[in-house]
């Protein structure tokens, strides 16, 4: 079953990650570094069009002052909190509340901060 796990993973990540990465573009970012540079990646439109996101979004990964958290460097344990601000839609209401209710940017961050801080407390 190993063989067959391998196999697939080489398939997958040699002839389709990139397709899969065009599934839903500057949303999907690369699971590594060298896609960044991969001229099959950049092709895509969208790419193209925000490449100045883009060319932030690889910035932040390589920035030593920006530290990104996960269970594989901070175990042992899952943290839930943010399984708990997913579920508690804070963020796509801050989005609806700037866009479509014509708060401010402030009153809306701040909203969304209130409704997150209450969510991790419980």
């Amino acid at each position: 079953m190993t063989d067959e796990a391998l196999k697939f993973l080489e398939w997958f990540s040699d002839e389709h990650l990139i397709n899969f990465l065009h599934s839903s573009p500057v949303h999907y970012q690369p699971t590594r570094l060298d896609i960044y540079e991969d001229a099959r990646w950049l092709a895509h439109p969208a790419l193209e069009t925000f490449a100045d996101i883009i060319a932030m979004q690889k910035r932040v990964l390589n920035d030593p002052d920006v530290i990104i958290r996960s269970i594989d460097t901070e175990g042992p344990e899952p943290d839930v909190r943010a399984g708990k601000v997913f579920r508690s839609y804070a963020l796509p209401e801050m989005l609806q509340d700037r866009i479509l209710n014509g708060l401010s940017g402030e009153d809306s961050v701040k909203a969304a901060a209130a409704k997150i801080r209450k969510v991790i407390a419980s």
